[in-house]
Protein backbone atom coordinates (compact mmCIF):
# COMPACT_ATOMS: atom_id res chain seq x y z
CA UNK A 1 0.00 0.00 0.00
CA UNK A 2 2.84 2.43 0.83
CA UNK A 3 4.37 2.00 -2.62
CA UNK A 4 0.97 2.55 -4.26
CA UNK A 5 0.80 5.88 -2.43
CA UNK A 6 4.34 6.84 -3.45
CA UNK A 7 5.71 6.46 0.08
CA UNK A 8 9.26 5.18 0.51
CA UNK A 9 9.67 2.10 2.66
CA UNK A 10 12.17 0.81 5.17
CA UNK A 11 11.56 -2.92 5.47
CA UNK A 12 13.33 -5.08 7.98
CA UNK A 13 14.17 -8.66 8.85
CA UNK A 14 13.68 -9.24 12.58
CA UNK A 15 16.57 -11.39 13.74
CA UNK A 16 16.85 -13.16 17.07
CA UNK A 17 18.31 -16.31 18.54
CA UNK A 18 16.23 -18.77 16.47
CA UNK A 19 18.17 -19.72 13.30
CA UNK A 20 15.08 -21.04 11.50
CA UNK A 21 13.11 -17.85 12.05
CA UNK A 22 16.15 -15.79 11.04
CA UNK A 23 16.36 -17.62 7.71
CA UNK A 24 12.65 -17.00 7.05
CA UNK A 25 13.00 -13.32 7.92
CA UNK A 26 15.98 -12.87 5.58
CA UNK A 27 14.21 -14.75 2.77
CA UNK A 28 11.11 -12.59 3.25
CA UNK A 29 13.11 -9.36 3.13
CA UNK A 30 14.90 -10.46 -0.04
CA UNK A 31 11.61 -11.50 -1.67
CA UNK A 32 9.96 -8.15 -0.92
CA UNK A 33 13.00 -6.27 -2.18
CA UNK A 34 13.03 -8.22 -5.44
CA UNK A 35 9.32 -7.39 -5.83
CA UNK A 36 10.24 -3.69 -5.69
CA UNK A 37 8.66 -3.03 -2.30
CA UNK A 38 11.79 -2.03 -0.39
CA UNK A 39 13.64 1.30 -0.58
CA UNK A 40 15.91 0.65 2.41
CA UNK A 41 16.51 -2.83 3.88
CA UNK A 42 17.14 -3.24 7.61
CA UNK A 43 18.91 -6.45 8.59
CA UNK A 44 18.29 -6.95 12.29
CA UNK A 45 17.11 -4.68 15.07
CA UNK A 46 19.15 -4.41 18.28
CA UNK A 47 20.57 -7.94 18.05
CA UNK A 48 23.93 -6.65 19.27
CA UNK A 49 22.26 -4.86 22.18
CA UNK A 50 20.26 -7.99 23.09
CA UNK A 51 23.22 -10.30 22.31
CA UNK A 52 20.97 -12.55 20.21
CA UNK A 53 23.68 -12.99 17.56
CA UNK A 54 27.41 -12.59 17.38
CA UNK A 55 28.76 -9.74 15.32
CA UNK A 56 30.09 -12.28 12.79
CA UNK A 57 26.64 -13.85 12.42
CA UNK A 58 25.05 -10.45 11.86
CA UNK A 59 27.71 -9.50 9.31
CA UNK A 60 27.01 -12.71 7.40
CA UNK A 61 23.29 -11.89 7.23
CA UNK A 62 24.05 -8.36 6.01
CA UNK A 63 26.45 -9.70 3.36
CA UNK A 64 23.83 -12.18 2.14
CA UNK A 65 21.15 -9.51 1.80
CA UNK A 66 23.50 -7.07 0.06
CA UNK A 67 24.51 -9.76 -2.45
CA UNK A 68 20.89 -10.62 -3.21
CA UNK A 69 19.53 -7.08 -3.59
CA UNK A 70 22.19 -4.87 -5.17
CA UNK A 71 21.16 -1.26 -5.62
CA UNK A 72 19.04 -1.14 -2.47
CA UNK A 73 20.68 0.46 0.58
CA UNK A 74 21.14 -2.02 3.42
CA UNK A 75 21.60 -1.11 7.07
CA UNK A 76 21.33 -2.43 10.58
CA UNK A 77 19.20 -0.94 13.37
CA UNK A 78 20.57 -0.50 16.87
CA UNK A 79 20.89 2.00 19.69
CA UNK A 80 22.96 4.97 18.50
CA UNK A 81 25.87 4.20 20.84
CA UNK A 82 26.29 0.62 19.57
CA UNK A 83 27.70 2.01 16.31
CA UNK A 84 30.53 3.74 18.21
CA UNK A 85 32.27 0.43 18.89
CA UNK A 86 31.19 -1.66 15.90
CA UNK A 87 33.43 -0.55 13.00
CA UNK A 88 32.85 -3.74 10.99
CA UNK A 89 29.08 -3.15 11.03
CA UNK A 90 29.52 0.51 10.12
CA UNK A 91 31.77 -0.45 7.23
CA UNK A 92 29.41 -2.98 5.66
CA UNK A 93 26.22 -0.93 6.04
CA UNK A 94 25.15 1.50 3.34
CA UNK A 95 23.12 3.49 5.85
CA UNK A 96 23.25 3.75 9.65
CA UNK A 97 19.83 3.09 11.20
CA UNK A 98 19.86 4.22 14.80
CA UNK A 99 17.41 4.13 17.65
CA UNK A 100 17.54 7.07 20.06
CA UNK A 101 15.92 6.91 23.47
CA UNK A 102 16.20 10.26 25.30
CA UNK A 103 13.30 9.50 27.65
CA UNK A 104 14.61 6.07 28.65
CA UNK A 105 18.08 7.55 29.21
CA UNK A 106 16.61 10.04 31.69
CA UNK A 107 16.75 13.17 29.56
CA UNK A 108 14.26 15.88 30.61
CA UNK A 109 11.80 16.78 27.86
CA UNK A 110 13.05 20.37 27.58
CA UNK A 111 16.56 19.11 26.72
CA UNK A 112 15.46 16.28 24.44
CA UNK A 113 16.09 18.01 21.10
CA UNK A 114 19.70 18.82 21.98
CA UNK A 115 20.16 15.30 23.32
CA UNK A 116 18.72 13.81 20.11
CA UNK A 117 21.19 15.90 18.12
CA UNK A 118 24.06 14.53 20.23
CA UNK A 119 22.89 10.96 19.61
CA UNK A 120 22.54 11.60 15.87
CA UNK A 121 26.01 13.11 15.59
CA UNK A 122 27.55 10.27 17.59
CA UNK A 123 26.07 7.76 15.13
CA UNK A 124 27.09 9.97 12.20
CA UNK A 125 30.70 10.10 13.42
CA UNK A 126 30.75 6.32 13.86
CA UNK A 127 29.39 5.89 10.33
CA UNK A 128 32.21 7.96 8.82
CA UNK A 129 29.88 10.24 6.87
CA UNK A 130 27.29 7.65 5.84
CA UNK A 131 23.65 8.65 5.88
CA UNK A 132 22.07 8.22 9.30
CA UNK A 133 18.37 7.59 9.76
CA UNK A 134 16.75 7.75 13.19
CA UNK A 135 14.41 4.78 13.22
CA UNK A 136 12.90 4.96 16.69
CA UNK A 137 12.78 7.52 19.47
CA UNK A 138 11.20 5.50 22.27
CA UNK A 139 9.00 8.25 23.73
CA UNK A 140 6.26 6.81 25.92
CA UNK A 141 2.63 7.59 25.23
CA UNK A 142 1.23 10.18 27.59
CA UNK A 143 -2.41 9.98 28.62
CA UNK A 144 -4.25 13.20 29.27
Amino acid sequence: MAKELGIKTLVGAWLGNDPEINQREIAGLIKLAKEGLVDVAAVGNEVMYRKDLTEAELLNFIKKVKAEIPGIPVGYVDAYYEFSHRPAINEICDVILCNCYPFWEGCPFENSLDYMKQMYYQAKAAGNGKEVMITETGWPRVRT
